[in-house]
This record gives C-alpha cells, sequence and structure tokens, in this order.
C-alpha cells in the first residue's frame, strides 16, 4: 500500500471526498487482497464506532504488478445518528484508515 491521497483534505458535509492509493504485489507468486477503507470522527457529540467499515475491495495481482485504487466517499459515509435519533455529519476531523487487514492500516 503507497501513495495515500485525500482529495480534498477538507470538505464541507456536501462535498465528496475522493480517497486513492496503490496497491503492489511484492512477491513472487500471484495473490489477492481485500482493500478496506475505515472512517473515524475524531470528537463527536454522540460517541462514534471507533471505525466504520465504509468501502472495499478485492484486488488480484500477478507478482511484481501494481493497480490503482479509488474510493469516493459520500456524505452518509461521514454520518451517524445522534441523541434524537436523527443522522447527520457532525463537524470535527474525521480519520481514513485503508488497508488489507485491520491491524496494518495506513491513516490519513
Amino acid at each position: 500500500y503507497r501513495d495515500l491521497e485525500v482529495s480534498p483534505a477538507a470538505a464541507s458535509a456536501a462535498d465528496a471526498v475522493i480517497v486513492s492509493l496503490t496497491i503492489a504485489n511484492s512477491g513472487t507468486r500471484a495473490g489477492a487482497d481485500v482493500v478496506q477503507l475505515f472512517v473515524a470522527q475524531r470528537t463527536s457529540a454522540t460517541p462514534p464506532p471507533v471505525m466504520r467499515l465504509k468501502r472495499f475491495q478485492k484486488v488480484a495481482l500477478e507478482p511484481g504488478a501494481h493497480q490503482d485504487v479509488r474510493f469516493r466517499l459520500t456524505r452518509d459515509d461521514f454520518s451517524s445518528i445522534g441523541a434524537d435519533e436523527k443522522r447527520r455529519v457532525e463537524p470535527g476531523t474525521f480519520t481514513i484508515r485503508v488497508g488489507g487487514l485491520t491491524r496494518d492500516l495506513t491513516v490519513r
């Protein structure tokens, strides 16, 4: 996993966010991995889950090959249910994590 980019780095609730990265097979055998994307909100009036899986994509690669992966996140991906049971996007900072295994996530 390399070249993780989030665009735009700062967005309003109405903006779509594009997350892109490159995955490479540095081994000598063909293989596959599931790229997982998680979103977490750093602070919130209602405590959100630590991480929420929002997107995933299976990627098969031959030895030495690489592939660009791109995800599009929308308002719903950053929203949560408040104490009043209504869905909203609370202002704040979000963390985006990508990786094949949850213990090996790349953070942006």
